[in-house]
């Protein structure tokens, strides 16, 4: 079949970019958050590239929760990935930057995962959100 019977091919403005580009140096999830100058070349008006930056820090609050949680909880990533249904790759691809998590893995973590100010209250350091 040649690629004219296929019909479109689905595209996003983050395609070629991944989470580690997001942050200075790409050093993910600890660096900087950045709009990488690639996303400014996609023909996104100012307010998009601002909502696609705020959700890829979203992701990388997930990513540090993820971290904190793990050596708090002391689990194994083999563990997690096990008891929450996610492959090891995709856990291993959060935590470096280099895909963009599926729907489905995304929500299963966030859903699984305390927040950092969560765990604030849950482990005793004294902190509460909000303040």
């Amino acid at each position: 079949m040649d690629d004219e019977r296929k019909g479109p091919k689905r595209q996003s403005p983050l395609d070629g970019l991944t989470p580690a580009d997001f942050v200075r140096g790409n050093r993910w999830p600890t660096g900087m958050p950045v709009e990488p100058k690639a996303l400014a070349q996609t023909g996104l008006t100012a307010q998009q590239r601002r909502a696609h930056v705020r959700a890829v820090r979203f992701l990388r609050d997930l990513a540090l929760d993820y971290e904190r949680h793990v050596g708090v909880e002391k689990l194994t990533h083999e563990a997690i990935a096990n008891r929450l249904g996610i492959g090891q790759n995709a856990i291993r691809d959060l935590r470096e930057g280099r895909r963009w998590p599926s729907f489905r893995t995304l929500s299963v973590l966030r859903a699984n995962i305390p927040t950092n100010d969560e765990m604030d209250v849950e482990y005793g350091t004294g902190q509460h959100p909000g303040s």
